[in-house]
């Protein structure tokens, strides 16, 4: 065992990716009191990004214990490393702060689970949100609410339907429909949040009924909800989710821009600047042949593979890190801040991981979270 007092000095200045935090996170379980310790007393927030990192389940137990600490940088550390963990165990510990303060972070840590056990007390507390008066208000149909309501529990429930998607169950996506529309005419509401959340939702289940009402969200007034609409047809990575891309871009109404190129060319291997006006770059794109029932990466069919060598572009890291988590429901680094990471330790990663589950992998599978999903309607 190393001299941990001296590790945990060493990870203060060094910063949670320096070679003493990396000692302790190999450690694992036998540090965390320590750490814990130490954090409480020099209150020094790289020794959160050392226990966020810990990847010993046979921590969940004491750090289950922090969840209700009143230091509220130490809870929140610890709600993210027990998903991390992915230990069931924790459950019935994140279920109880659904309906307390602190529930989005349990929302969160549930939704990293990867197991069934979490979603039932998800779906419970989303439909307690489905049967409340503001959710029925916003189900009407109207398409703007004149009157003010309480919206932060359709943020809640948009977060919800993000952690039960993340888990496989699909069963509420319908409730989807009127988040992504929601408008108010109230200026302190949070419309423009629950729709960004209820768009972000859609990057974690095959979107198959929801084109029609993605495209018209590329034109929603809220910059932030236009980028996750980019976002959620790029994880399809059909040809019909690239056509409607490119029509945005042909329109001009989907900035940011520079993100809906970076989609774009990942998408097809070609830079849409490339091309000297959106009609070549249209006519390009009827002349190819993509097939239909198949996810595309740069080109060709996609496989997990052809992600690795992307996250060597210091711009394209933290964009590549986020869609292979959404891929393979794994969790490949501290996503927190990425430029903390080096692209080889993240490539390191990812070809463990496609090594132990590459062959089971057919060219041109659409991926959530490790399971593959079905073409139909894409």
């Amino acid at each position: 065992m190393p001299n941990v007092d001296e590790l945990l000095e060493n990870a203060r200045r060094e910063g949670p990716t320096g070679a003493a935090a990396q000692e302790l996170i190999a450690a694992g379980e036998p540090v965390v009191e320590p750490l814990i310790s130490t954090y409480r007393r020099v209150e020094e927030t790289a020794l959160l990004g050392v226990l966020r990192q810990l990847r010993d389940p046979k921590a969940a137990p004491r750090v289950a214990e922090l969840l209700d600490d009143e230091d509220y940088d130490l809870a929140a550390a610890a709600f993210e490393l027990l998903g991390r963990l992915q230990d069931p165990s924790v459950v019935p510990n994140l279920a109880a702060f659904l309906s307390r303060p602190r529930g989005s972070l349990a929302v969160a840590a549930l939704g990293e689970l990867n197991d069934a056990a979490a979603i039932p007390p998800l779906k419970e507390a989303a439909n307690d949100i489905l049967a409340s008066p503001e959710y029925e208000l916003v189900a009407s149909g109207a398409d703007e609410l004149v009157e003010a309501i309480d919206d932060s529990s359709l943020v809640d429930l948009s977060r919800l339907l993000i952690a039960l998607f993340k888990l496989g169950d699909e069963e509420l996506c319908e409730h989807i429909r009127p988040l992504i529309s929601y408008r108010s005419a109230d200026p302190y509401s949070d419309a423009d949040l629950v729709r960004t959340e209820a768009v972000k939702a859609c990057q974690h289940f095959p979107i198959r009924p929801l084109y029609p009402l993605l495209d018209r969200a590329l034109r929603d007034p809220f910059s932030e909800v236009r980028s996750a609409v980019v976002d959620a047809l790029f994880y399809v990575g059909s040809a019909r989710s690239m056509e409607i891309l490119l029509k945005a871009r042909e329109t001009g109404v989907s900035e940011p821009m520079r993100r809906l190129r970076l989609r774009l060319r990942d998408l097809t291997a070609r830079d849409p600047d490339d091309f000297a006006s959106s009609e070549e770059l249209l006519r390009w794109w009827r002349l190819q042949d993509y097939a239909p029932q198949t996810t595309y990466r740069l080109g060709k069919p996609f496989e997990p593979s052809d992600l690795v060598p992307l996250l060597a572009d210091p711009v394209q890291k933290e964009l590549v890190a986020r869609e292979l988590q959404i891929v393979t429901g794994r969790d490949f680094g501290y996503v927190e801040d990425l430029d903390n990471l080096t692209a080889e330790e993240l490539q390191r990663r990812v070809e463990d991981w496609i090594d132990r589950v590459g062959p089971s992998i057919e060219p041109g599978s659409l991926l959530k979270h490790g399971r593959r999903q079905s073409h139909e309607g894409l």
